[in-house]
Formats: C-alpha cells, sequence, structure tokens
C-alpha cells in the first residue's frame, strides 16, 4: 500500500513536471509565433524596400546587394521560426495526450485501490466471492494500468524521455 502510495505521489510529481514542461513550450511556441509574425512583416518591408530600389539600380546597386542579403536572412530566420513553432506545437499535442492518459491512470489507480480495499474486507468477512471478484477487478486494473503505462512510455519516447 506504502509503495502503491509513493508511486503514485512519484506520479503525480512527474504529471507537475510535464504539465509545467508544457506550459513552457506553449508560452515559448506563442513567442516564436510572434517573433515569425514580426519576422514575415520584416520581410514584406524589405520586399517593398527592394522593389523602390531596383528603379535605382544603376546609382545604387551595393545597397540593393544588401537588401537582398537581409531579404534572405528574414526569409532564413522565419522559416526556422515557423519549424520551431511547429514543433513546439507538436510537443504541446503530445504532452497533451500524456496528461489525458495520467488522468486515467490516477483514476485506474483509484479503481485498483479500492479492489484491495475490497479484498481485505472480504477477507476480513471470509467471505469468499467477494474476494474472488475484488481480486478479479484488481487484476483488471492492474492490465489496464500496464496498458495505459504503455501508452504513456510510448508518447514520452516521441519527446525523446
Amino acid at each position: 500500500m506504502a509503495s502503491l502510495t509513493q508511486a503514485n505521489l512519484d506520479f503525480q510529481s512527474q504529471v507537475e513536471t510535464l504539465t509545467g514542461e508544457r506550459d513552457r513550450m506553449a508560452s515559448e511556441r506563442d513567442g516564436l509565433a510572434a517573433e515569425r509574425d514580426r519576422l514575415l512583416a520584416r520581410v514584406d518591408e524589405l520586399e517593398k524596400t527592394n522593389a523602390e530600389q531596383e528603379k535605382r539600380i544603376q546609382e545604387l546597386t551595393g545597397q540593393v546587394e544588401e537588401q537582398s542579403r537581409q531579404l534572405s536572412q528574414a526569409r532564413e530566420e522565419a522559416t526556422r521560426q515557423q519549424q520551431r513553432a511547429e514543433t513546439a506545437e507538436e510537443v504541446g499535442t503530445i504532452l497533451a495526450q500524456v496528461v489525458l492518459l495520467d488522468d486515467e491512470i490516477h483514476d485506474e489507480f483509484d479503481n485498483l485501490l479500492d479492489a484491495m480495499a475490497d479484498m481485505q474486507e472480504a477477507y476480513r468477512y471470509a467471505d469468499r466471492i467477494g474476494f474472488a471478484n475484488a481480486y478479479q477487478r484488481g487484476l483488471e486494473s492492474a492490465r489496464r494500468l500496464d496498458q495505459l503505462f504503455a501508452q504513456r512510455d510510448q508518447l514520452l519516447a516521441q519527446l525523446g524521455y
């Protein structure tokens, strides 16, 4: 019972850590999206400047080349920021799935503990049928917990944990 309680506490701690990580990554994603928008606006601004300078290309050839270089850098940075935002969004989705599984695991732990308490009570009153039923429920909960933890491990493996 104490090991289950400790496992549950460890589990809850891990859930809190993952939730915090998800929130941090969501904030980072939002920041990256804002940065991407700023960079895309900068790209538009540079494209306009570039078009104006092409009219005066004979006088300002050097300046046009510099603007083209800046435009290219801004596009590359916007692409990198877009990729980072998409990655953060994917991670956020996986973390949300982990949190949902964690909720199911928590509920299933409650079911397992209830079955164990029912087994103890049935044993105390020498209720063999009640004990067998509670034991069966406990086995089903344990199997379900194994499945849920396997699903959770698969999701965490996608994140590199």
